[in-house]
């Protein structure tokens, strides 16, 4: 029995290049082969998880987006109606600055204000900004265009006319 430099005492054959110590075979005399190739395969294995996960994400984000903007899109259609305070909430900072300007502070508002019912459809994002459209049930299909401000999607115009 021979004592290796780190202190694992082995029987080694070398005529066969197979040597064994603390009771695991490595092979062309070098100690612990197998168990380097078990760490190299599952750190190999680790990180191609890691990747896939990664990828999955990245491509589902374009889901949670649309997801976002119809909820946005359905949320402000029913604030129009009911609250124009609450559907400027919702607009990009240009336009609810614009808003602000303008709007008449004495607006009655009505005491019973009904969901607005509206078809969304060919919702297209491009990083930040974003279109759909949305055709409400009175009335003619328009897009609609959004913006993407502090990680929350606005309504705003003026993204239309962004590069």
């Amino acid at each position: 029995m021979e004592v290796d430099a780190i202190g694992f005492a082995g029987d080694t054959d070398r005529a066969h290049g197979v040597e064994r110590v603390g009771g695991q075979r490595g092979v062309g005399g070098q100690p612990g082969l197998w168990r380097r190739r078990w760490m190299v395969g599952g750190t190999v294995a680790l990180t191609v998880a890691v990747l896939v996960t990664a990828i999955t994400v990245a491509l589902t984000r374009g889901d949670d987006d649309e997801s976002e903007i119809r909820a946005l899109v359905q949320e402000f259609a029913t604030a129009v109606e009911a609250d124009p305070f609450q559907a400027a909430t919702m607009l990009c900072l240009e336009e609810r600055e614009i808003f602000e300007q303008t709007v008449n502070p004495d607006l009655v508002l009505p005491e019973s204000p009904t969901k607005a019912e509206v078809s969304i459809s060919e919702i297209v994002v491009e990083s930040d900004v974003a279109s759909a459209k949305v055709e409400p049930r009175s009335g003619p299909a328009r897009r609609i265009y959004f913006r993407k401000e502090n990680g929350i999607w606005t309504v705003c115009d003026p993204a239309s006319r962004t590069p």
